[in-house]
């Protein structure tokens, strides 16, 4: 996940100045990344990177939430950037780190032809030489989901403090919050080693057991029990980096909820009456009204509520004897 924490003392240290607008080809980002693979890095020329791809792929569009995407005509997979949403504008920024040095934070999506869009915050750094040319070097990615999945994500804070980052959540991540297990990948390992669909309460445990899955909050299976769909945005959780503290698992802050719709947790219509109910009452006492379309709740009030639940509705069976 990290490229080098010596890359990220520039930033921690900085002071934060939005420079000028700064173009960078999207397929520029794409070899960055690339880079990452390798053992040995080194810094690409920026210019000669933008002036090779600006005439191999022209096919470079920007949409209405400030998008630059990259199209491959065959297959009509693409690839884009944008900056964060809360700079306001939509164009691309750099964050100041001294005289010659500046780092540019993208959030990166990637499509490969089907309905799955996978996203990324990406922190380069860009290098002004004496010569008057520039460089650019990835110094850290972070990974995220497809769509609801974990993805979405927008830089909240960023450097020089600790990036807060939000990422959307489905109804069964919502009710998992300190959970960043990949479930979808679980739930297909689950019908490779289930292919009947039919498994004991024992076999599910020992199965979570030998893989090293985390236990669901009230036994409640993602897809079974509570809907995990990539369509299913209903919140969104946000989660801070203490890169500063060099700790370098992500630490849950805040739960927000789509207070603009009613939740679909599950096709069970008695558990999903009884979350229903039990959102409404947490929405009550706990949340933070934001707007008609948001609540949120710091994640100790979130904690409580759960605990509340796991009372009131029934556990999810865990399995099928």
């Amino acid at each position: 996940m990290l490229r080098s924490l010596i890359g990220l003392t520039l930033l921690l240290n900085a002071t934060c100045l939005f420079a000028a607008d700064y173009p960078i080809h999207p397929l520029c980002i794409n070899d960055l990344i690339e880079s990452l693979k390798s053992e040995e890095t080194s810094p690409i020329d920026l210019d000669a990177c933008n002036q090779e791809h600006a005439e191999k792929v022209p096919n470079i569009r920007i949409l209405e939430d400030s998008l630059t995407v990259s199209v491959d005509e065959e297959d009509g997979s693409w690839q884009g950037y944008r900056s964060k949403k809360n700079i306001g504008t939509d164009t691309i920024k750099t964050i100041k780190v001294n005289s010659n040095t500046e780092a540019l934070s993208l959030l990166r999506f990637v499509n490969t032809g089907g309905t799955g869009v996978f996203s990324s915050a990406i922190w380069i750094k860009i290098k002004t030489l004496k010569t008057g040319g520039q460089t650019a070097e990835m110094i850290l990615s972070l990974p995220f989901g497809d769509r609801c999945n974990d993805g979405h994500p927008d830089i909240i804070t960023d450097f020089p403090e600790d990036p807060i980052i939000s990422v959307a959540a489905t109804p069964f991540r919502l009710l998992n919050p300190d959970d960043m297990h990949p479930w979808r990948m679980t739930s297909t390992s689950m019908l490779l080693q289930f292919p009947t669909g039919s498994y004991s309460a024992s076999e599910l445990t020992k199965f979570f057991e030998k893989y090293d899955i985390p236990r669901p909050f009230n036994n409640y299976l993602p897809y079974g029990d509570i809907d995990n769909g990539a369509a299913s945005c209903e919140g969104s959780i946000d989660r801070v980096y203490r890169f500063s503290q060099e700790v370098m698992e992500p630490e849950t802050i805040l739960v927000s909820i789509n207070s603009s719709s009613e939740i679909v947790f599950s096709k069970n219509n008695e558990l999903n009456n009884c979350l229903t109910n039990w959102l409404h009452t947490t929405i009550q006492e706990d949340g933070q009204v934001v707007s008609d379309k948001k609540v949120t709740f710091s994640i100790e009030k979130w904690r409580e509520a759960l605990k509340v639940l796991k009372k009131t509705c029934p556990a999810g069976k865990g399995g099928k004897e």
